[in-house]
């Protein structure tokens, strides 16, 4: 048994390396197939600062978010939030939030907003784009 397996290896990698290149072919459309059926999210990143129930940017948002992610440092905790509503005033944007949201900032912190913008395949993020896709 042990003798044929070496014979028939030897026959389809050292000879016809016909078993290599079907690996390789497999391998490289897995790789496409995951990388084209995955979608990661496009995050755009603010300033900004949490007053109580409120959330000021420092940038002027055009469509409102469902949630935001907040966080001081993302290494440390990173906090998600509904927000209610959102008015525009001054070249900035302030977003409510409910109240009864436990998310460990105090008042008046600056903080850092990330806001998913849309969705973008792997495949485009790290061929296409080079993995620059959120700017």
């Amino acid at each position: 048994m042990n003798k044929r397996f070496i014979n028939t290896y030897i026959k389809y990698t050292a000879k016809k390396p016909v078993l290599f290149f079907a690996m390789i072919g497999i391998f490289v459309f897995f790789i496409l197939f995951i990388s084209l059926t995955t979608k990661t999210s496009l995050i755009q990143s603010y300033n900004g600062l949490i007053f109580g129930d409120t959330i000021v940017v420092n940038a002027e948002l055009k469509t409102v978010p469902e949630s935001i992610f907040v966080y001081v440092n993302r290494n440390e905790a990173v906090y998600l939030i509904n927000i209610k509503s959102m008015e525009h005033e001054d070249n900035s944007t302030i977003l409510f939030i409910d109240n009864n949201e436990e998310h460990g900032l105090a008042a008046a912190e600056n903080i850092k907003i990330d806001i998913a913008v849309g969705e973008i395949t792997l495949f485009e993020r790290i061929f296409l784009k080079g993995g620059k896709a959120n700017g």
